[in-house]
């Protein structure tokens, strides 16, 4: 998030059950607590989270495609 040139930043992390829990920041124009709230999370403007059904990879493709659509 540190960088100039970074809008959203994410992470994500299996759980023991397959789920995968997904953490959100934002600096400036995105609320990621909108972004959040697709996949039934929450938060702040600027600090959301939510989990998501795995396996990772394809809760990745999922959090990237949201991502770059809010982007956009």
């Amino acid at each position: 998030r540190k960088l100039e040139t970074v809008e959203i930043a994410a992470f994500l992390k299996e759980r023991a059950d397959g789920r995968v829990k997904i953490s959100l920041r934002s600096k400036t124009r995105l609320n990621v607590a909108r972004l959040a709230s697709r996949w039934g999370g929450g938060g702040h403007a600027y600090s959301a989270g939510a989990v998501l059904s795995g396996p990772l990879p394809r809760a990745l493709r999922s959090v990237v495609s949201t991502c770059r659509k809010a982007l956009a």
